[in-house]
């Protein structure tokens, strides 16, 4: 059960991803506007240009999440491992925008910490093959 929901965010993310490289693609003043004021007042690129970046970035991104929903429906080792770097970039990122601006959506915290929590969970760790045994040891994978 904790799989199929994990599975769910990621894809429910990337719905989201995509949904937001689409906007910013399609209408880039709007999806964008404090970027491309910036954008025009340092003579730098227009909005088109910084909304084509915007939206790529959120295509890697959605197909990213979107993969890694795929590979943990199928119980793939990849997909936890995805998920679980994409997580915690999310939530880093958060944790910088919340401490640098004050502001941050609470949504989408959640979403990284919930994440986070799922995929530590000794059941999920153990479906992936990644629960250690009581007798491993590290020093027997060195070699």
């Amino acid at each position: 059960m904790p799989v199929t929901i994990l599975a769910a965010i990621q894809i429910f993310l990337a719905i989201v991803f995509g949904g937001l490289g689409a906007f910013a693609l399609l209408i880039p003043e709007a999806a964008l506007p404090a970027l491309s004021d910036l954008a025009a007042a340092s003579g730098g690129p227009g909005a088109a240009a910084v909304a084509t970046g915007a939206g790529l970035l959120f295509a890697v991104l959605a197909g990213l999440e979107l993969i890694a929903g795929i590979a943990l429906l199928q119980v793939r080792q990849l997909g936890w491992t995805i998920a679980m770097l994409m997580a915690g970039a999310s939530l880093a990122s958060q944790i910088v925008t919340w401490w640098s601006t004050g502001e941050v959506l609470a949504i989408s915290m959640l979403l990284s910490v919930v994440t986070v929590l799922y995929l530590n969970q000794g059941q999920v760790r153990a479906a992936f093959g990644l629960a250690l045994g009581h007798g491993t040891s590290l020093e027997d994978d060195r070699g």
